[in-house]
């Protein structure tokens, strides 16, 4: 997990259409087409830094005080900060959190199956394949086969807790997304 904070996108700014989404998978497509599908943890860090947005308008306290106030603290312990953007930020934003999480699994020890690891960081893969894109069925981010990596000290600990809740940031946008 790096220490910049992961931007989530204000609800007014999330897609709402079908065309909304097939726009923002189109941007990240053409964002990535000159990637190959990432077989290391050197083609993840690549894909890491070519997807994580750079740039966005904050989405500060001011427009909903009472929500971001009472937000800005946990913010900032999870290492987030609510953004103004295109679509495509939503679904950047989803697939960086997926491969923060796949790093999260290769470091340190997992009871999930191997399953339940797939399923924990492929939304991100099934959304982006909604615009039919050439990745379309396939598993963009995928997590370690198996985890055998030592058990989590204290700090490690803490890393996956707050790796796990900005992934969780990003599959409430995701589900928020697709139920509309």
């Amino acid at each position: 997990m790096t220490t910049k904070p992961l931007p989530l996108l204000h609800t007014r700014d999330l897609p709402t259409t079908g065309a909304q989404l097939r726009s923002a998978t189109t941007a990240v497509n053409a964002l990535i087409a000159g990637l190959g599908p990432p077989s290391s943890a050197t083609d993840l860090v690549q894909l890491r830094q070519v997807l994580a947005p750079a740039d966005y308008e904050h989405a500060g306290p001011q427009e909903t005080p009472s929500l971001e106030d009472a937000f800005s603290e946990h913010d900032t312990f999870f290492g987030v900060a609510r953004a103004h953007g295109s679509a495509d930020l939503f679904l950047r934003a989803l697939l960086v959190a997926e491969i923060d999480t796949a790093f999260d699994l290769a470091r340190t020890a997992s009871s999930l199956s191997p399953a339940e690891r797939s399923m924990l960081v492929g939304g991100g893969s099934a959304l982006l394949s909604h615009g039919r894109s050439r990745r379309a069925g396939g598993q963009l981010i995928r997590p370690p086969d198996a985890c055998t990596a030592p058990p989590a000290d204290e700090r490690t600990a803490q890393l996956r807790w707050q790796s796990g809740h900005r992934l969780f940031f990003a599959h409430l946008q995701a589900i928020t997304v697709t139920c509309r």
